[in-house]
C-alpha cells in the first residue's frame, strides 16, 4: 500500500498560531507516526503538510487498520488517500492514484464542513495537552 497523508487545516495553524506552532505539529505528527510504524514501513514528508507512507506487504485492509491506529497518535486531524501497487504498475502511477484518493477524501471532508461540521472541543484539548507552551485558540 501507498498512502498520501495531508494535515487538515494546517494553514489555519500557521496563520492563527504562527510557524513555530506549525513546525511543532509537523514534527510531532511525524515523530508519533514513526514510533508506531514497523521497520519496513517508510514515512517521508513530500512538502508542506503532506507525507507519503509506503507500507510494503500491507493490503488495503491492513493499511486502513494501521491508519486508524496512527490517528490516535496524531496531534491534529488529517486526511489520506490509499492505493495498492499492481503487478503491472510502477510507483509513480501508484502515487498518482493515492493522490487522487486523497483529493476525493479532502473534497468529501469539505462538503461535510460546509454543512456545519466543526473542529471538536476534544481535538482542541488534545492539541493543548500535547503542546501546552503554545497558546491554542479555537480553529473554527
Amino acid at each position: 500500500s501507498v498512502v498520501h497523508l495531508d494535515l487538515d487545516d494546517f494553514k489555519a495553524v500557521n496563520d492563527n498560531f504562527g510557524h513555530a506552532a506549525g513546525d511543532w505539529v509537523l514534527c510531532a505528527s511525524a515523530k508519533n507516526w514513526d514510533a508506531m510504524l514497523a521497520a519496513e514501513h517508510i514515512l517521508a514528508r513530500v512538502g508542506g503538510d503532506e507525507f507519503i507512507l509506503v507500507l510494503p506487504g500491507c493490503d488495503r485492509e491492513e493499511a486502513e487498520l494501521l491508519l486508524d491506529s496512527l490517528r490516535f497518535g496524531s496531534p491534529t486531524a488529517w486526511s489520506h488517500g490509499t492505493a495498492q501497487l499492481r503487478d503491472d504498475d510502477d510507483l509513480g502511477r501508484c502515487l498518482l492514484r493515492a493522490d487522487a484518493a486523497l483529493y476525493i477524501a479532502k473534497h468529501r471532508r469539505a462538503k461535510r464542513r460546509q454543512f456545519g461540521e466543526r473542529l471538536s472541543r476534544h481535538q482542541l484539548l488534545r492539541l493543548q495537552e500535547r503542546a501546552p507552551e503554545v497558546r491554542w485558540a479555537d480553529l473554527n
